[in-house]
């Protein structure tokens, strides 16, 4: 920050340009564009989700969220199914083949992040990882009182 008056209307900006630059050479998953991948991680991180939830924490249209959950569907990684108690709800769940997929995502995502906090120094590193935590917070605390 260059000074105290640091606008907060800047805050999401900031984040997207953190996440943006972070994540510029992030290693590719082979058949697997960045909405699926983040789809596969949410369902292994939140479990079954409704397509409503995942397009809430997604941040992209309902559209566009069906056009990726039918291609991850193709690719055997997840499957649809209509809830029993609300016919309206889809839930949409990860398959055995979708587990081990997050699973390998997850391992290449975290070295990845890993090799890129290294280059900040073990003081940058624990600063981040704490801002990380408390943005977190902030989010699940803003969730859960929007409703």
């Amino acid at each position: 920050m260059k000074n105290n008056s640091y606008p907060f209307s800047f805050i999401p900006h900031s984040l997207f340009r953190f996440n943006r630059t972070m994540m510029k050479n992030a290693p590719e998953t082979e058949g697997l564009n960045h909405s699926q991948r983040r789809t596969l991680m949410l369902l292994r991180h939140a479990g079954s989700q409704p397509m409503t939830g995942i397009v809430r924490h997604m941040n992209i249209e309902k559209g566009s969220m069906t056009a990726v959950v039918d291609t991850l569907i193709e690719k055997g990684l997840v499957h649809r199914e209509r809830d029993l108690n609300d016919r309206r709800r889809v839930i949409i769940s990860l398959t055995p083949e979708g587990i081990e997929k997050g699973a390998e995502l997850e391992l290449q995502l975290n070295a990845y992040i890993d090799s890129r906090l290294e280059g900040l120094g073990l003081e940058k590193k624990k600063a981040v990882l704490e801002a990380v935590e408390l943005f977190t917070n902030c989010v699940e605390i803003w969730e859960k009182n929007d409703g």
